[in-house]
């Protein structure tokens, strides 16, 4: 693929990822605020000003800790803007898997990882979701779903970090 959106990671004016297409319309204070978060494995949406990065499998402890690690979290989807970038980005690197987002079931609450609650609103689940099941208790997201949350039962899938 083309640029990764990082500065210096052979950027293409052609290629929607690239720090160039997502950057030029930004003030300079945004672009150097994504040069010193965004590194090489993160893609920068300055409709948000957060970094995103598509990760392993893991199950959920693991990959709350993976995130942390690199001072990120699971990414949280606050957002239809958010979610847009992001559906978008998926669609253009051709990554057709279902992944793991910072949302989760917790004594029959939906939250995010941030403590704040999820929107239940149909914009954000596919139709039918979240389905109540006790075994699925993890939100996921998948581009073949158009790109809206499902739950899934707790297992290894890929994730999706993000730099606040």
């Amino acid at each position: 693929m083309g640029g990764t959106g990082v500065p210096g990671e052979n950027p293409r004016k052609d290629d929607p990822t690239s720090f160039y297409v997502q950057s030029r319309n930004r003030p300079p204070v945004a672009l150097a605020k994504a040069r010193i978060r965004c590194h090489a494995s993160y893609i920068y949406d300055p409709i948000s000003d957060l970094c995103f990065q598509l990760c392993g499998a893991y199950n959920w402890p693991d990959a709350v800790a993976f995130c942390a690690e690199d001072d990120s979290r699971l990414v949280v989807f606050d957002t239809l803007e958010k979610l847009q970038f992001y559906k978008n980005y998926v669609i253009v690197t051709n990554d057709g898997k279902g992944r793991t987002i910072g949302g989760r079931r917790v004594n029959g609450v939906w939250k995010w990882v941030d403590g704040s609650l999820m929107s239940m609103s149909k914009k954000f689940w596919r139709k039918g979701e979240p389905t109540g099941s006790g075994v699925y208790i993890l939100a996921s997201i998948h581009p073949g779903m158009d790109g809206i949350f499902n739950d899934v039962h707790h297992a290894n899938r890929p994730i999706v970090c993000e730099k606040p």
